[in-house]
């Protein structure tokens, strides 16, 4: 199963993930992406913190599969 690494980006921050997680395709990467945006976003917001960041997904090889800005989160389903 592929694994992907779903590192946080902000206007002045990069918060790498070095776990990463494994995932059968893109479909359910971007629905993991939306999930754990979605998390993320209550947690800021409950903390005082109202920007939003952009995950950035990457393959095992280091390529970006997936930008998804947490503003997405909000709106798809």
């Amino acid at each position: 199963m592929p694994h992907y690494f779903f590192h946080q980006r902000g206007p002045d921050s990069y918060i790498a993930d070095e776990e990463g997680r494994d995932l059968p395709n893109i479909e359910a990467v971007r629905a993991g992406a939306i999930s754990a945006a979605r998390d993320i976003l209550v947690e800021r917001i409950r903390s005082g913190h109202t920007g939003f960041q952009k995950f950035e997904i990457t393959d095992a090889h280091g390529d970006v599969v997936l930008m998804l800005d947490f503003k997405e989160a909000l709106t798809r389903q």
